[in-house]
C-alpha cells in the first residue's frame, strides 16, 4: 500500500450541528457535502484509498455520503472507541487498527487545495509533518492553531503569540514505533503534536500561498459559499467535475 488517507470525522461540530441536525461534514457547500472536499484533495494529490475515522454510530452514514462524492479515493470506515477523549485518540484508534504505514491525515472540516497535500508528500523529512501557512488568506486566524518554530522544536497552540505559521489541519504521518501518545485522557491533536515535537519527531512544511479554510461556524459556511473563499470552493468543484447539484 502507498500513502493512504485518514480523515478525522468524530468531532461534535457543535456550532453547526444545531443548523444541520446531523454531522457538519454532511453540510452542503456549493451543492457538495463538506466531507467531499478534503477527500477530493487527497485523490487529486494521488491518494488511492482513505479511511474515515469516526464514532460507530456515525460511520455508516458518513460512509454513504463519502461514497457519493463526485471525486474521492476508495473510502472505508475505521471506528474510534475513544473519540470522546479528543481528536488525538480518534487518530490513534485509527492507526492501531490500520497498522504501520504512511498516512495523509486531514481534519474533516477543512477545504484546501490539493497542492497542500502534494507539498507534504514531497517535502516531509520527519515522522510527522504539518502543513503550515505563514500568511493565510481565507482562514480565521483568531480561532486557528498557531505554530511557533523558533528555538528548537515546533510548538502548537491556539493562543500562541509570536507564531510563525497557521496550522492548515493537513499532516503527513509515518506511523511506527517512533510516534507515541502523550499520556492520559483527554488528548487533542495539538497535544499529540507537541509531545512528539519535544522528541524531535515533528516538522513543518511551508505551504504559504495555497488556499484553505476551516468550516467551523455559520460564518465560515457563508464565507465558503458567498464570500472570499468561494474562489477556492469553485476551483475544487471544477476539479471534481462540477458535480453535486446546485448552490448550498
Amino acid at each position: 500500500m502507498g500513502v493512504a488517507g485518514i480523515l478525522l470525522a468524530a468531532g461534535e461540530g457543535s456550532r453547526l450541528r444545531g443548523l444541520l441536525g446531523a454531522s457538519k461534514l454532511e453540510a452542503r457547500v456549493a451543492g457538495v457535502p463538506l466531507i467531499c472536499y478534503p477527500l477530493a484533495a487527497m485523490a487529486l494529490a494521488g491518494v488511492g484509498e482513505a479511511f474515515i475515522a469516526t464514532r460507530r454510530e456515525r460511520a455508516s452514514r458518513l460512509l454513504g455520503v463519502a461514497r457519493g462524492c463526485p471525486l474521492a479515493p476508495l473510502v472505508y470506515p475505521v471506528e474510534s472507541w475513544r473519540w470522546w477523549a479528543g481528536s488525538a485518540w480518534t487518530l490513534l484508534d485509527a492507526l492501531e487498527a490500520l497498522g504501520r504505514g504512511v498516512y495523509l491525515v486531514s481534519v474533516g472540516d477543512h477545504i484546501y487545495e490539493p497542492v497542500i497535500a502534494s507539498r507534504l508528500l514531497e517535502g516531509c523529512g520527519e515522522p510527522l509533518c504539518v502543513a503550515g501557512d505563514s500568511r493565510p488568506r481565507l482562514a480565521d486566524v483568531g480561532e486557528a492553531t498557531k505554530i511557533r518554530v523558533g528555538g528548537g522544536s515546533p510548538l502548537f497552540g491556539k493562543s500562541l503569540e509570536g507564531y510563525d505559521y497557521i496550522d492548515t489541519g493537513v499532516h503527513l504521518l509515518r506511523w511506527g514505533p517512533s510516534i507515541a501518545g502523550c499520556g492520559p485522557l483527554p488528548m487533542e491533536l495539538n497535544d499529540l503534536k507537541n509531545c512528539n515535537a519535544r522528541r524531535g519527531l515533528v516538522g513543518v512544511v511551508d505551504v504559504t500561498g495555497s488556499l484553505w479554510i476551516d468550516i467551523d461556524s455559520p460564518r465560515d459556511l457563508r464565507e465558503a459559499t458567498r464570500g472570499r473563499a468561494r474562489v477556492l470552493v469553485e476551483r475544487l468543484r471544477g476539479l471534481m467535475g462540477g458535480g453535486g447539484g446546485g448552490e448550498g
